[in-house]
């Protein structure tokens, strides 16, 4: 049996690394001055200036947060980019960094976690479409996950 894998258009991927690099560039720019927004303690210590208490900066959290500020238009911006920059960044560090760093050719070649196929990083398989529209095939081993994963 082959080691289950995905085959990637690298210039695809690389395509969409530098957009979303330019993109965390452009909303960091954006965004107020002053805080490290890769630092989820600054931004904590941010928001609390601003009088929002966050348990934490966690992607769910300030997604379950966002609404309650719809009546504030800057407010809710603000959230808005942060939300965006978390989501992009984790999408870039945790998979199109990771999936590029770990190519053999076009191939990534995957592993077997607790009965699950996942990244060499442990992180389970992507469901952004974004990344999935990179792929051009996968081993017959992952057609299930795969099929599950692209469900809407």
């Amino acid at each position: 049996m082959n080691t289950p894998h995905i085959v990637f258009d690298v210039g695809k991927l690389l395509l969409l690394k530098n957009e979303y690099e330019a993109s965390l560039t452009h909303i960091r720019q954006l965004l107020p001055q002053g805080v490290n927004w890769n630092s989820q303690k600054q931004v904590k210590a941010y928001f609390k200036s601003l009088h929002i208490e966050l348990p934490d900066c966690k992607i769910e959290t300030l997604a379950g947060q966002q609404s309650q500020f719809e009546h504030d238009p800057e407010l809710f911006d603000l959230f808005t980019g942060v939300l965006q920059y978390f989501k992009l960044r984790a999408v870039l560090t945790n998979y199109l960094n990771n999936i590029l760093k770990h190519l053999d050719g076009n191939y990534l070649y995957l592993r077997e976690v607790n009965g699950t196929w996942c990244l060499p990083n442990k992180r389970p398989l992507f469901h952004n479409l974004e990344v999935w529209s990179c792929v051009k095939g996968f081993s017959a081993e992952l057609i299930p996950l795969v099929t599950a994963l692209n469900r809407p």
